[in-house]
Parts: structure tokens; sequence; C-alpha cells
């Protein structure tokens, strides 16, 4: 590809980052929920806060199994991408981002493992949960990239992929338009709209 060019996804591109979104999602829920539990006061802030948390991550497994159907995919619940004791996070790797140094800094160190409520699990979280990149820099785009910086340079990339695929692969009454706001609008700080 030559420089500047516009990367030209396939649907087995596309089909591999919508399961590369599943993995994410789903990695997230044990680790949050092992965290919730270790809370013993189920009134308290902290549990409220990350329940709220784990009910997002359910709804983002949703909307991503239901993107991965709408391209003819059925999504996988692959056991070797939720291996806790790697010490990674599935396709996000934390070399590539572009997350403000100070801002990292404050989070660090950090081990990726399931556990109790603790400093260390709060800041993989926040690492997970960091939506978008702020820096202005333009994300790969490139289909083959296995891994990124952050979950919102993996959804920029499948949103890139989606919009360049959907009117080729997807014969339904559902527009694009719709399908974005459905999926995108969490992430974007917008409300849900149905």
């Amino acid at each position: 590809m030559t420089e500047g060019a516009t990367p030209q996804w396939t649907i087995e591109d596309l089909k591999r980052h919508l399961q590369y979104t599943v993995d994410l999602e789903l990695f997230t829920i044990p680790f949050y929920l092992t965290a919730l539990y270790s809370i013993q006061d189920s009134t308290s802030d902290a549990y409220k806060l990350i329940q709220s948390v784990v009910i997002e991550e359910m709804l983002h497994l949703e909307l991503a199994c239901n993107l991965n159907r709408v391209f003819g995919q059925i999504p996988l619940a692959k056991p070797l991408a939720y291996d806790y004791d790697k010490g990674a996070i599935p396709h996000i790797n934390e070399g590539m981002d572009h997350i403000d140094p100070k801002l990292k800094a404050q989070l660090t160190p950090h081990v990726i493992k399931l556990g109790s409520c603790s400093e260390n699990t709060i800041n993989v979280m926040a690492l997970v949960e960091l939506p978008e990149d702020r820096t202005g820099r333009q994300p790969d785009m490139n289909p083959s990239s296995t891994e990124y910086g952050s979950i919102g340079l993996l959804y920029d990339a499948v949103h890139f992929g989606v919009n360049q695929l959907y009117e080729t692969y997807v014969n339904t009454d559902i527009s694009l338009v719709q399908l974005d706001g459905q999926f995108l609008s969490d992430f974007e700080g917008r409300p849900l709209q149905i």
C-alpha cells in the first residue's frame, strides 16, 4: 500500500476484527465481576459504579455479537482469548497507545489478572476503558492489524471496515446510519438511540 492510499478491507478482514471486538468485550466481564464481588458493601458507590460498567460491557458484547451477525458471522467465545494468566488484554497493546504520558504514568504499574478490587484493578479498567485517542493522530486502518493501542482505536478500525463494506455485504432494512448510532454512540458519549 502506498503512502496516503486508502486501505482496502475484505470481508474476511472485517469479520476477523468483529471477532476481536467480541474477544475484548467478553474479556472484561469476568475481570470486572471478580472485582465487583470482592466488595462487601453492595450499597457502596464503588460497587454501584463497577456494576454499572459491567452492565455496559454486557451491552457492548451484545452489540458486538449483533454486528457480527449483520455481516453473516457467528461470534465465538474462544477460551484462549481469555487467558488472564498471560497478563494481556485481547487485541490491545499498550505500547501502541496514544495516551497522554502523564495519565498513563498515573495508571501504572499494573498487572492484568483476576482479583479483588484494588488500585491495580481500577488502573487496568481505566486503561481498557480509555475510549478514544485525543491526540489527533490518524489511527492505523490497516486491515492486517491484530493489535491496537486502545479499545477506541480498535473500534475506529471496525468503523472504517464497516463503512467500506456495508453496502456490498449487508442485505437488510437497517441503514448504516442506524447501525452506527446503535453501535458507536456509547463510545462517543451520546445516549444510545434505538
